[in-house]
């Protein structure tokens, strides 16, 4: 066993030459000296002795020092290992977590039940707040008392759908599949909440609804063009804004927006009236690409009701109205009772304001869009625009009925053909007066009306006109009025008919009419009208194709019918009035009181 530094430093700084033990030879037997017996005599160390006796200690010291570092770094190595398993064990701890809590579909995730709160025993205990995802969606975990919860997964943890880039949320996320018709509509419902004030993308697939859809201010709904919600049971309306029934004017919502997909009505099964989509008290809506089939009863496809700024584009619309010249596929409405909107109030007659149908078809429709309603004082619907759209109607292509600042342009119009009862009409754009309100600032340029000649066989019905504009008698109610650059086509009485008008403009249409006895041009009773340019021809028999005509006390006053081609006869009455430039089979002057009538070619003669 090696010397200690104590054992070192005694042998070598003893203090006499002889010790027991010191190893030296002649050391005495069975009679030991001891450690500085005086009989050894004085010991005197050599400086290397003393060298080796003063450096014993540090070098213990140095060895221990050593030794204690050795331990040290064995004991940090050790820690190393007990941190690195740790690690290890954490991670294999998350990455469980983590794999149990990220689902391959949404339907995986609501069938799930390995996940569940602490104090339920399940294999992985989340909590309020933590994150789950399946199919690329991402769900909170809610509260396990929550009661507003959006998803629930079969171990009974509550989900909230989370929105995806700004405010964008999936149908397809709140899970409908396996649920029952009325489970889908109220999941559907829970969507729409959720997306409230953002956007929410419905895909492919059918989706059976039993009541009524509500959606929120600042929301717009896309669905996929191959997303269908199908009507499945007996209500009067798929979806409308959401109101609380005590905002008024324009105020119940706002910046709603409908954008594609199919909705169906579903007549065959329920044939009960209803409206697709409705509008109400609102301003900044629209409903764009969608398709609107088989609706029930004479309502509506889409309603527009006290609404400022809406908008209907590109949208398809078949099958509805069920042949009633009330049956408008869009109908534009004010706030009169819970008739014509039966949904909420108050029923304050606001009217509407700024309409916009523009690139929409609407086929196998009564009447294709119009009004059949108005307010009792003199507020109109204003500002409304119609513009390449193609109807195909059976009652009237664009019915008005207390409008005024209309711009109808470039719409294909399109009647269809078959018997009516006696005293009915097929009309493709009427205006009708409505009380004391002012109809003026008609726009009707560039569009092709087409197969109007659909008639009551009584002598006493209204017959088929294309354009149908009335005032009231002794009035200047219907005032303003422009109608140019149009086709008319195969029209059963009237071209274009003006009742009471002032100030109307009919010039460069062309008017092809399609039964004997027909108008292509008929003013009754207007006064200021300028009738150019136009091209009439067909009709026949002893009616006239232009005809501008005294009624009773409104006599027909300061009318100039000038530069027109007519195959028939031009007549014209009443005061002041200026026929020139005409070419014509036949020129009528019965009832005229005063006015220029020349020059014109009648019958290829200057006269």
């Amino acid at each position: 066993m090696a010397e200690t530094a104590q054992e070192i430093v005694e042998r070598e700084l003893r203090e006499f030459k002889r010790y027991t033990g010191d190893g030296l030879p002649g050391e005495p037997v069975n009679a030991p000296l001891p450690v500085g017996d005086p009989q050894s005599g004085v010991h005197n160390p050599k400086k290397v002795n003393l060298r080796k006796a003063m450096l014993a200690p540090l070098e213990e010291a140095a060895q221990s020092a050593s030794d204690a570092k050795d331990e040290a770094d064995r004991a940090e190595g050790e820690a190393d290992r007990a941190e690195s398993e740790a690690d290890r064990a954490e991670n294999a701890a998350s990455s469980f977590i983590e794999v149990a809590t990220n689902f391959k579909t949404v339907a995986a995730l609501q069938a799930d039940e390995t996940m569940g709160y602490a104090g339920s025993g399940k294999d992985v205990i989340v909590g309020e707040g933590d994150i789950i995802t399946a199919q690329g969606f991402r769900y909170e975990v809610a509260a396990s008392d929550a009661t507003d919860a959006h998803v629930e997964t079969a171990g009974g943890v509550k989900l909230c759908v989370l929105a995806s880039g700004s405010l964008e949320f999936h149908l397809a996320a709140f899970g409908l599949d396996g649920l029952t018709p009325s489970e889908k509509t109220a999941r559907f419902q829970k969507a729409l909440d959720a997306a409230e004030g953002g956007t929410l993308h419905v895909g492919p697939g059918e989706y059976e609804q039993t009541e009524a859809f509500e959606i929120g201010s600042n929301t717009t709904l896309i669905l996929a063009p191959e997303a269908t919600v199908m009507r499945s049971a007996a209500y009067n309306n798929m979806i409308r804004n959401k109101s609380d029934g005590v905002a008024g004017g324009y105020e119940a919502a706002q910046d709603i927006h409908i954008i594609g997909g199919v909705w169906d009505g579903n007549m065959d099964n329920y044939p009960t009236a209803a409206t697709i989509i409705a509008f109400g008290h609102c301003r900044n809506v629209s409903v764009q690409g969608a398709k609107i089939l088989n609706v029930p009863g004479r309502w509506h496809a889409i309603e527009l009701n006290a609404v400022k700024r809406g908008r209907v584009l590109d949208c398809y619309m078949d099958g509805g109205g069920n042949d009633d010249i009330l049956g408008e596929a869009v109908q534009i409405d004010a706030m009169i009772d819970d008739e014509p909107f039966p949904w909420f109030g108050p029923y304050d007659e606001t009217v509407c304001n700024g309409i916009l149908i523009e690139d929409c078809t609407i086929t196998n429709w009564a009447t294709g869009i119009g009004t059949h309603s108005a307010v009792s004082g003199t507020a109109r619907h204003e500002n409304i625009k119609i513009f390449n759209n193609s109807i195909s109607f059976s009652r009237v292509g664009v019915s008005m009925y207390g409008w005024a600042g209309v711009h109808i342009k470039d719409n294909r119009i399109i009647g269809s053909t078959g018997a009516l009862d006696d005293d009915v009409l097929q009309v493709g754009i009427r205006s009708l007066p409505v009380g004391g309100k002012n109809q003026s600032d008609y726009k009707i340029v560039g569009n092709t009306l087409l197969n109007i000649n659909r008639s009551a066989s009584s002598s006493t019905a209204i017959g088929a006109r294309a354009v149908s504009l009335s005032g009231v008698e002794e009035s200047e109610l219907l005032a303003n009025v422009w109608i140019h650059d149009n086709f008319i086509y195969d029209i059963g009485r009237h071209g274009i008919a003006l009742d009471f008008s002032n100030r109307a403009h009919v010039y460069d249409n062309n008017i092809v009419m399609g039964a004997a006895g027909s108008r292509a041009i008929y003013l009754y009773g207007g006064k200021d009208a300028k009738v150019h340019d136009n091209d009439c021809i067909g009709g026949g028999g002893i009616n006239p194709l232009i005809s501008v005509v005294t009624s009773g006390a409104f006599v027909a006053t300061r009318n100039n019918v000038v530069n027109n081609r007519v195959s028939g006869v031009i007549q014209v009455g009443g005061e002041n009035a200026i026929v020139t430039g005409n070419n014509c089979a036949a020129l009528t002057t019965g009832g005229l009181v005063t006015g220029v009538i020349s020059p014109n070619i009648v019958a290829g003669v200057a006269v």
